[in-house]
This record gives C-alpha cells, structure tokens and sequence, in this order.
C-alpha cells in the first residue's frame, strides 16, 4: 500500500512538470523575451528539477507542519490566557487535529466569510495571501533572511521553471505566512486550497522567459515583464516589485519598477551562492566564510 501510495505521487509529480513543460516550452518558443538557452537546455535544469521534486514532497509537508505549529501556538495562546483546564486544553487539540479552528476564529467571521459567493472568498483571500506575501518578501530580501531568498534568485536565467528553485524552509515559512491567517478569519479548507493552488500557477506563469506586460492589466495582475525586473541584478531593479499576484501593494508601498524595456542580467548579484542542487540546499546554513570559498572553487 505504502509503494503504491508513494509510486501514485511520482507519477502526479511527473505528470505535472510534464504538462508544464510542453505549455511552457510552447509558450517561450512563440513569445520567447530575450535570447537565452530554452529551459531544457540550461546547465543548471537538473538542479531545478531536483528542488521541484523535493519541494513537492517534503516542503508540501513542512509546508503542513509550519501551518500546523502557526496554528497549534495560537491554541495554546488561547488556551493560557483563556484560564482553560487541562480537559479544555486537550479538547481544543483534538478539534485542531479534526481540522476544527472555531477555538481560535470567530463564529461570526465564519458564518460571514462562508456566506459570500465562492469566488469572492477566493478573491479576497488571494488579496489577504498576497498582502502578506508582499511583507514576508520584503523580509526575505533582508539579512540574515536573505542568505534563504536568494537560493531562489540565484538563475542566471530566468523561465518557467526558475519559479520551482525554493529553498524548503522558506518555502513552508511564507507558505504558512500568506495562507495561515485565511483560516483563522474563517475561510473554509476549499478556500484555502483554491487560493495555494491559484499562487503557485501565477508563480510559474510571472516567471516565464516572455516580455508580456498585459496592457492596462499590468496594474492590476503581475507579469512576466513586472517579475523579471525583481529578479535582476542590475542595480536599478533591485529590492523592487515585491508582489507575488496584485501589484498594487507595490504601487501603494512604494517598490513599483517597470520601464518600457526588460532586464537582460540575472542572479543573486553579490550573494556567492554556489551551484548545485546540494550545495544550494546547504548554503544557508554554512559559515560565514565557507560559502565565499566555494563559489570561487567552482568559478575556478
């Protein structure tokens, strides 16, 4: 049962990368953004297949553990200062692991969240997710933090499939981050799932080696174009376009970038992040001197 089980969720792993793949590949081939090695023939594919693979296993379970914690230290604060008995403490644990959240939500939140039609729930809570996204990138981009995030920015080229290249534990983090507070306003687990699963097509398709801006909805939905000044490391775009679905959060906070023309540079700028799927995995958690030494070894 265990084999097959396990054998079940490789096949729907490959069968995603695999739909990906072909819609992508189509995608820059017709509406390719600046010359650069189609993403299957970029040096460095396997180590973004690998991240693929591991974030869709073990990060989508520190990803629930994460959730879980956020969620369990909430109970317990509620529990402390609530002057709950050890019964009451071990009764609001069960209804968490029942997927019960009314100890830490409002029942009149609930009933009003849950009495709107589906689609605004799911729009709202992508505006709550993102907002929050907004914030925790922010953080992400400073240190020590940062020495995490920039695992991911360190493609020197970006497509598709540079969205996959997370580091595990920022990916639970921010994930927890953006989609926990959903659940504590009352937003039901068809919500919740909507919303994830709608971040992370948007995620692929803002990273896509295409120069699209989508005319006027550039202010209302991130692009390739918009996304692509984030991830440059030309001084200009830096710590800019921070939004992960609505760009208004930039436009209100200040960090909007988008010229009429693209970025053509890369990569995590000063931060020596080496390459290699391991090494990668193992990067932030060197000394602080021991990362400088490997990238100049593999330069060299």
């Amino acid at each position: 049962m265990l084999i097959k089980v396990i054998l079940d969720g490789v096949l729907e792993i490959l069968f995603t990368i695999l739909i990906l793949g072909v819609v992508f590949t189509i995608i820059e081939r017709l509406f390719r953004g600046i010359k650069a090695p189609y993403w299957y023939k970029r040096p460095d594919v396997k180590t973004d297949v690998a991240f693929y693979f591991l974030n869709s296993v073990v990060g989508t379970t520190l990803q629930n553990l994460a959730i879980f914690a956020v969620i369990a230290t909430v109970v317990v604060a509620v529990a402390m200062f609530g002057g709950t008995t050890h019964d009451e403490f071990r009764g609001l644990f069960n209804k968490l692991l029942a997927d019960d959240l009314s100890p830490v939500s409002s029942e009149t939140m609930r009933n009003f969240v849950n009495s709107q039609h589906l689609v605004i729930q799911v729009f709202i809570g992508l505006m709550i997710a993102d907002f929050l996204y907004y914030w925790g990138h922010r953080i992400f981009h400073k240190k020590p933090y940062w020495h995490l995030h920039a695992i991911h920015h360190s493609p020197p080229v970006l497509d598709w499939l540079s969205s996959v290249r997370f580091h595990p534990i920022e990916d639970a983090v921010m994930m927890a981050f953006r989609v926990t507070p959903l659940l504590f306003l009352g937003f039901n687990p068809e919500v919740f799932l909507s919303v994830a699963v709608l971040i992370g097509v948007w995620d692929v398709f803002s990273h896509a080696n295409v120069t699209w801006d989508l005319g006027p909805l550039k202010y209302v939905f991130i692009t390739p174009r918009f996304h692509r000044w984030h991830h440059t490391s030309q001084e200009e775009g830096l710590d800019k376009n921070f939004a992960g679905v609505f760009p208004i959060y930039d436009l209100l906070f200040g960090t909007w970038y988008m010229p009429n023309r693209i970025p053509t540079e890369f990569g995590a700028g000063e931060e020596p992040v080496p390459a290699g799927f391991w090494r990668q995995i193992l990067y932030p958690f060197r000394k602080p001197n021991e990362g400088e030494a490997l990238a100049r070894d593999i330069v060299t």
